[in-house]
């Protein structure tokens, strides 16, 4: 089944109003509570990070491979073994920048 953006299913909408809710809190948090841009950074530095520990998990605990369970376990624990590091060297590189600009900002406060 494919996805559509043009499906009117009350989730898609939940799912487009809650995002766009949680997007409004850096808004909010400037133009009402004063937060400086070291605080908006470092929310979305840590998003990121979150993110790619979900996806670990998500990597860790999978058990197919392209939609079809494995005829190998042996074969899915080997390309864990090999994608897992392999994506956490790679998505750690990805967030340097954000990680040494949030560093930056948060010692010139």
């Amino acid at each position: 089944m494919a996805f559509s953006y043009r499906s009117s299913s009350f989730s898609n909408y939940l799912s487009v109003a809650l995002l766009i809710l949680v997007n409004l809190i850096p808004a909010v948090g400037v133009l009402l509570f004063g937060w400086e841009v070291f605080d908006v950074i470092f929310i979305y530095v840590m998003e990121t990070i979150i993110i790619g520990l979900m996806n670990i998990l998500k990597m860790a605990f999978s058990t197919v491979l392209e939609g079809k369970s494995a005829e190998s376990p042996m074969m899915v624990h080997g390309l864990k073994l090999f994608l897992i590091p392999f994506f956490t060297v790679h998505y750690f590189f990805f967030n340097q920048p954000s990680l040494f600009f949030s560093d930056q900002l948060y010692r010139q406060a």
